[in-house]
Formats: C-alpha cells, sequence, structure tokens
C-alpha cells in the first residue's frame, strides 16, 4: 500500500486523518463524525466499506458521494501507480486500490481531513498508512473475520489496536475488561490517551420515524438523524470523538454536534422503508450485529408482528444468528446471499427449522421480499449480510 501511494506521489500525506475500527458500528460513526464535520464547516472526505447500494457512496465529500467524474480523476492516478508496480511484478488487491483512490479524490478535491473506516482488523488494513493522525476511534469489539483475526476477542482487539499511533488520542466504545485492557497497553506502549466512553453515556428517550432522541448525562437532548437502539453506543463515541476533535483544534461546537447528528444518514443500518408492510433493512451480519438489530425492534414495535427475511454468508456464525432472531422474529423466508460465499437458502432454511415454526426457503431474495410483502400488517426484518440490501431496497420501492 505504502509502495502504490509513493508511486501515486503520496496524497495521503497532506491530509490529516480520523481512523475507525471496530466490529459493529463503524459505518454509522464515520457518518455521524463526517456530518458534524460538514457542519462546522471543516472540508472533510469519508471513506467507508462495503458499498450497499452504490460503489460511490463509499467516497463522500463532505456528506455527499463524490462524482462520477471526480472519482475517475483519482482512478487514473491509481491506475497510473498500479501500473507503475506491475512493471516491477507487484499487483495491489482490490481493497488497497480502492483505499488509493480515496486519498487520491481527498487531495485533489482539496480536503484537509479524512475520515477512514477499516475494512478489516487494524493493523495491516490498507487505511492505516493514514498519516498525521488526530484520533484513532473503536467501537465494540466481538468475534468475527475469525480465519484472519484470531478466535477470541482479545485476540482481535490487538489487531485493531494497531491503529494507535504515538500521541494519538484513543476513543473506545465500552468493551468487555479484557479486551480494555489489550486497548490500554497498545496505547501506554505508543504514548497516547485510552479514552473508554462509560456505558449509558447517552440514553435513549425514543425512536420515531423522524429520528432518536438521546438524552446526555448533562444538558439537552440530542436528536440523532439514525434509527436503532444499537445508535445510542455508537452516537455516544460519535460525541466523544467530536469533544476530543474539537481539543485538538478543530472548530466544532456543540451546535454543530447537534446539527450533524440530526443529518446523519447511513443506508443498510436500520433503514426504515414503506408503511404496510413496514420494512427494516440492517446489514446485521454476526451475532453481536444481530443481537443489536434485534433488541432496537423490540424498542421501536412492541407488541407488532416482526417476519424476518435473512440471506447470510457461509463462513459466518449464522446458527448463533438464527437463535437470536427466533426470539423477536415469528417466522423467517431464508433467501441466498449473492456471491461465491452466499449460503444457499435451502441450508440456511434446514437451520432455521430449529429455532423456527415458520420456515420458508426462497433463494432469490427479490422473491422473499415479495412474499414477506404479502403480510402487510406486520414489520418486514430484512438483514443477515450487506450484499443483498440494495437488491431487496429496489424490490420494496415497487412494493410501495
Amino acid at each position: 500500500m505504502q509502495v502504490l501511494l509513493a508511486r501515486m506521489g503520496n496524497p495521503q500525506k497532506g491530509l490529516q486523518s480520523i481512523v475507525v475500527a471496530g466490529t459493529n458500528g463503524k459505518g454509522s460513526v464515520c457518518a455521524m463524525l463526517s456530518a458534524v464535520l460538514e457542519a462546522a464547516g471543516c472540508s472533510a472526505g469519508t471513506y467507508t466499506s462495503p458499498a450497499v447500494f452504490q460503489l460511490l457512496e463509499q467516497y463522500k465529500l463532505g456528506t455527499s458521494c463524490c462524482t462520477a467524474e471526480q472519482f475517475a480523476q483519482a482512478c487514473t492516478l491509481v491506475r497510473q501507480g498500479a501500473e507503475a508496480l506491475a512493471r516491477d511484478g507487484i499487483y495491489p488487491t482490490g481493497f488497497e486500490l480502492e483505499t488509493a483512490a480515496a486519498f487520491a479524490l481527498f487531495a485533489q478535491q482539496g480536503c484537509g481531513l479524512a475520515v477512514l473506516e477499516c475494512g478489516m482488523g487494524g493493523d495491516l488494513d490498507a487505511v492505516n498508512v493514514a498519516e498525521n493522525r488526530l484520533l484513532a476511534v473503536i467501537t465494540p469489539i466481538a468475534v468475527d473475520h475469525t480465519r484472519f483475526l484470531g478466535d477470541t476477542p482479545e485476540e482481535i482487539a490487538r489487531h485493531k489496536a494497531g491503529i494507535v499511533t504515538p500521541g494519538c488520542p484513543l476513543v473506545t466504545a465500552p468493551q468487555t475488561p479484557a479486551v480494555l485492557s489489550v486497548l490500554e497497553d497498545a496505547c501506554a506502549a505508543a504514548g497516547s490517551r485510552c479514552i473508554p466512553v462509560p456505558e449509558g453515556a447517552l440514553t435513549m428517550l425514543e425512536d420515531t420515524p423522524k429520528g432518536m432522541l438521546l438524552k446526555p448525562e448533562e444538558g439537552e437532548p440530542y436528536l440523532l438523524g439514525l434509527h436503532g437502539a444499537y445508535q445510542c453506543g455508537n452516537a455516544a463515541v460519535a460525541l466523544e470523538a467530536c469533544r476530543q476533535l474539537a481539543k485538538a483544534g478543530l472548530p466544532i461546537s456543540d451546535g454543530d454536534i447537534r446539527r450533524g447528528f440530526a443529518a446523519a444518514r447511513h443506508p443498510g443500518r436500520f433503514q426504515l422503508l414503506g408503511e404496510a408492510p413496514v420494512f427494516v433493512l440492517d446489514g446485521a451480519h454476526n451475532p453481536h450485529g444481530m443481537d443489536a438489530f434485534c433488541t432496537g425492534l423490540e424498542q421501536m414495535f412492541p407488541g407488532r408482528e416482526i417476519l424476518a427475511v435473512m440471506g447470510v454468508f457461509r463462513d459466518k456464525a449464522y446458527d448463533r444468528m438464527l437463535q437470536r432472531l427466533s426470539r423477536t422474529a415469528s417466522g423467517l423466508y431464508a433467501v441466498t446471499a449473492p456471491g461465491a460465499r452466499g449460503l444457499d437458502a435451502r441450508q440456511l432454511g434446514a437451520a432455521a427449522e430449529a429455532y423456527f415454526s415458520r420456515v420458508r426457503v426462497e433463494p432469490d431474495p427479490v422473491q422473499g421480499i415479495r412474499e414477506a410483502a404479502r403480510h402487510s400488517d406486520a414489520v418486514i426484518a430484512v438483514c443477515g449480510s450487506l450484499s443483498f440490501l440494495a437488491e431487496a431496497a429496489a424490490e420494496i420501492n415497487k412494493v410501495k
């Protein structure tokens, strides 16, 4: 990655950076930070992954996707660098090329700041080459990507702690004592401060279609333009991150935080669509994320029948996800998530029969949405993977 950027003229060197790692909540925290920075008048770019609805949503200038022309200009520089490396027998990965495009885009468009989401892990992630780091942020750490990061939260935390650099403060979500100890040790080794966000820093007062009302320990409530009970914890992390950035010299006021939180949007995360039935789209793709999603459903729709449309990758802990989902949803439509990693709907349906009394197998996600939409009085939870949410949303918009 560093060699590729060097061949591109090192576009990352002119950017101050905020790097966000964690298992769940990274994209939501990035969405809040980018909205606050825009409200504060800061020229910031935001790079997240994966794309859910379209490629360019990974690359934002302020809170707006870059244009195709801007992206093409950035890719031209990346191509030049990659071709130079190819002549030396060096071939960057796809994720490295996508990340290099973010650095090129932000430099070309005059951004002074870059909000960067780690794709996986932290220490070896492509975004970790970012320089001039103002802040590191780690959202809740749980077990995921075990093939690459390890089998325990502590092993995974060691990888994610790799985003801590000398003198750069770390804001972390509430973690288990063992995970927090790993993060504190990493900060001590780097001569950096570890700033844990306490449990209950924000309390959800209500979650309505207009947004969530969150009460801090002191002061007036914040309106957040995102939904789902789990966003309360993400917002607490983003709030502390904003306060630390203000201490670092960025012109962020409490009013900027309030405007940014209210304007924040993050499609594919507890996204509400339709009315009869109501669909809730969420990329929950591991047990921790599924638990948070289900808790949000229970709190927003008490007493309502909830049905689920679920597709998942075969390397995920889908049995544990099904077990948790069955305590919230009364029936399941099993679909096949797209791509080579997608688990066959028949296999998912067979596993679901251990937990659900009503299981229907519909390999095509679109057909699964159509069948679920027949239940106009129900809430339809679409979850398990980000990979089919764009297809699902397009079909739901037709149903509406």
